[in-house]
């Protein structure tokens, strides 16, 4: 179940690239035209009260219209498409996914994000800061970095 679901959320993720590309070239005309897409193939009625309400704050909120603007004119697109891919698609909508297949399978939520430190060495040595108490004996191997990565994505990190 979980490969079937890192297959959909990946085929998802460049689908969301694609449009995002597609947007930039003339967003405000673009954007709505993928909405009501978005709206006319929902899977169910969750998903496209979802598309409505973007679509509505596209609309009519004007801190969303502005972080749009910015998004489209300011940003490099291929990094803001990257970022917006994994918040929208990984986050919102396979998280809750991978969340509800843990709590059923594993009986424990997953966290959507592990925050990973292989080394907690500083060169700056502020004042009262912890991280001069480390050394080298310290740090995580490679190979438990690499176990950890693994063992996040096995369960929708």
């Amino acid at each position: 179940m979980y490969n079937l679901t890192k297959l959909k959320m990946h085929l998802a993720g460049l689908i969301f690239e694609k449009a995002f590309h597609y947007s930039a070239k003339d967003y405000e005309k673009r954007i709505p035209k993928l909405l009501n897409i978005a709206k006319r193939f929902s899977p169910d009625e969750d998903t496209k009260n979802i598309v409505i309400s973007v679509e509505d704050m596209f609309k009519t909120n004007p801190e969303v219209q502005r972080l749009l603007h910015k998004i489209f004119t300011y940003y490099d697109h291929e990094y803001a498409g990257r970022i917006l891919r994994l918040l929208l698609i990984n986050v919102a909508f396979f998280w809750v996914n991978f969340d509800q297949l843990n709590k059923k399978n594993l009986q424990i939520p997953a966290p959507y994000t592990i925050l990973i430190s292989p080394t907690m060495r500083c060169n700056l040595n502020c004042i009262g800061c912890y991280a001069g108490n480390y050394t080298r004996d310290d740090d995580l191997s490679p190979d438990i970095v690499e176990r950890i990565i693994r063992e996040g994505e096995n369960i929708g990190c």
